[in-house]
């Protein structure tokens, strides 16, 4: 039996600051100060520097000239810049996930879609569980170099994709989605689940932009 790896102190400060950019605690815009969050976790410079440059690899954070490490703020563009690689590169996944699944990944998957059936009254579970209903596709497609693509493009967008499944009616919308993509991959039909998959992050996409407020723009109303 192998034993638990202990993550290191920069594996706990990165997690752990990830967490706080995708639920919302750290918001677009903010300030991230190295001495502050190395007092704040006890710890020395070292790690947290580390830990803003992984973070800044998944693209939830910038460095700035004058103001220094600030949660990134994305445009309109970048949304649809980040969902249109998602689209392409998730198609793609999902048929490789529908040509390779076996019958022991096939029913993760299908558990995972059960979860996310019991979730749909609470769009923040749902949301937490999704994350692993797609992560078990990738990991079906047995592609790790896909997976790390798609999923720095996912992390980079969490913050914003968690508020579409906010309104009513998104849910069923994402579920319907999932419902089929599980489908499709059961059934081994790889050109219906690359379809399915691409126009999925095609529908966050139109959810999203019709929500969209450019910075500032709370304030005008």
């Amino acid at each position: 039996m192998n034993e638990q790896q202990i993550p290191t102190v920069q594996e706990v400060v990165v997690d752990t600051l990830r967490q706080s950019i995708v639920e919302g605690k750290l918001k677009p815009g903010d300030r991230l100060v190295q001495d502050e969050i190395a007092t704040r976790y006890g710890v020395s410079r070292i790690p947290v520097r580390e830990a803003f440059r992984t973070l800044a690899a998944e693209g939830l954070v910038t460095f700035h000239p004058r103001r220094g490490v600030i949660v990134r703020e994305l445009t309109r563009e970048d949304v649809e810049e980040i969902i249109a690689l998602r689209g392409i590169l998730e198609g793609m996944v999902t048929r490789m996930a529908a040509e390779k699944a076996t019958p022991a990944q096939l029913e993760v998957i299908r558990q995972w879609l059960e979860e996310l059936e019991a979730a749909r009254d609470d769009p923040d579970r749902y949301f937490q569980i999704n994350y692993d209903f797609h992560g078990a596709i990738l990991d079906a497609a047995h592609r790790p170099h896909f997976k790390a693509l798609i999923m720095n493009l996912r992390n980079s967008m969490e913050p914003i994709a968690r508020r579409y499944l906010a309104p009513a009616g998104r849910v069923e919308i994402a579920h319907a989605d999932h419902k089929a993509i599980f489908e499709a991959i059961a059934q081994h039909d790889c050109e219906t689940a690359e379809r399915l998959a691409s126009n999925h992050t095609k529908h966050v996409l139109v959810g999203i932009l019709k929500d969209w407020r450019d910075p500032g723009e709370e304030e005008e109303d």
